[in-house]
């Protein structure tokens, strides 16, 4: 009779632990409103992508087409129309104004002006649109003195607004910290698998070890696809 408290005790404390851990890796975070109704949107149109205050210009290219090439591949329950699908749709209507002046709110101002995007949704046609934010985009060095990795970040969001209401029904953020492998000299020294491990870690990053460098970062794209795989598949329906 014990053994039933004590089980249930430890399925407890199971769960509250999970409760504590942090995200997993390439699992975004999802804001619904009430009116997301995924089956009623048609088709649903990627404008682009705004850069926060820790994030440049290469930021914001590299995401932008990093967040595009995953939607496309997402499993995701509506249509999802690419850049040059949009800017073919609105030349032909004769609304380029209309898209420069959503984007431009988007990128300097990180909002959007409902009335301007529901005209811009009923010349392309689409129930709805997906703007990105890029907050960070950093990387700090490694110290190969001190063993100390040297780690790339990066953390982005991707928001649904509907061209119906203009407002945004759905969100997903998405982070993601990749660390170097850090090596300290006696690391290197004593073992057949280090040794391997060292040459490994010096093929891929030359001189990552010579003086007081430490071990190459991870590259950005690695990591901002990492977070712009983890947004797209938000949209996509449990399996």
């Amino acid at each position: 009779m014990r053994a039933i408290p004590l089980l249930i005790g430890w399925s407890l404390l199971g769960l509250l632990l999970g409760c504590q851990a942090g995200p997993k890796r390439g699992v975004a975070q999802v804001t619904l409103s009430p009116a997301y109704h995924p089956d009623s949107l048609g088709a649903v149109a990627f404008l682009g992508v705004a850069r926060g205050s820790a994030a440049g210009e290469s930021a914001q290219r590299a995401m932008e087409a990093l967040i595009e090439e995953h939607l496309m591949a997402a499993r995701a329950p509506f249509a999802i129309l690419p850049r040059d699908e949009v800017e073919r749709r609105v030349a032909a209507a004769g609304g380029r104004e209309t898209l420069a002046a959503v984007l431009a709110y988007w990128r300097n101002d990180k909002k959007v002006d409902k009335f301007e995007l529901m005209k811009l949704g009923g010349m392309i046609g689409a129930e709805g649109v997906f703007l990105a934010l890029v907050d960070e985009w950093s990387q700090d060095a490694a110290s190969g003195g001190e063993g100390l990795a040297a780690n790339t970040r990066v953390s982005a969001s991707l928001s649904l607004y509907s061209t119906v209401s203009g407002r945004r029904i759905w969100r997903a953020d998405a982070a993601e910290t990749m660390s170097s492998t850090a090596l300290l000299k006696d690391d290197l020294v004593g073992s057949e698998q280090n040794t391997a491990r060292a040459r490994e870690i010096e093929r891929r990053a030359p001189g990552a070890h010579s003086g007081d460098a430490g071990p190459a970062a991870v590259g950005f794209e690695a990591v901002g696809r990492v977070v712009a795989g983890a947004l797209a598949r938000a949209l996509e329906p449990p399996r």
